[in-house]
């Protein structure tokens, strides 16, 4: 679990996974790391990625559309016990898949489809 800061810097930075087949909305991502505050550390297009990236990298937050972990109800388990303190962000895909996601998910945000860019960028910084 990385929250890393330095001396210049007062607030830190923090890592994340994403999880997405979304290519707009990993190129939003990729602007917004750029700007600072946050940096990705492995991206997901398939679920059976998720676990392997978050087990890797070590991240505070993984970052992942609904559909990703809707039919995979051990993984955000497997993800949380592989990296204590991972927090979940869920994004609200086209279709409403946050109606039936398994109990175990217990995301810790949930971002409408709706939402915007800054709104996104304000709940991750808020977990760390």
């Amino acid at each position: 679990m990385r929250c890393e800061g330095t001396a210049v810097q007062e607030k830190p930075i923090l890592e994340l996974v994403t999880a997405s087949r979304n290519p707009l909305l990993l190129e939003g991502l990729r602007s917004l790391s750029a700007l600072g505050g946050f940096r990705i550390v492995g991206e997901a297009d398939e679920a059976r990625e998720i676990l392997r990236l978050v087990v890797e990298h070590q991240p505070r937050v993984l970052l992942a559309e609904d559909e990703m972990v809707v039919h995979a109800a051990n993984l955000v388990p497997d993800c949380r016990r592989s990296c204590p303190g991972l927090k979940v962000v869920l994004l609200e895909g086209p279709v409403d898949f946050v109606y039936t996601l398994p109990p175990s998910v217990h995301p810790d945000a949930l971002i409408r489809r709706t939402s915007s860019m800054a709104a996104l960028a304000r709940a991750i910084e808020s977990l760390c």
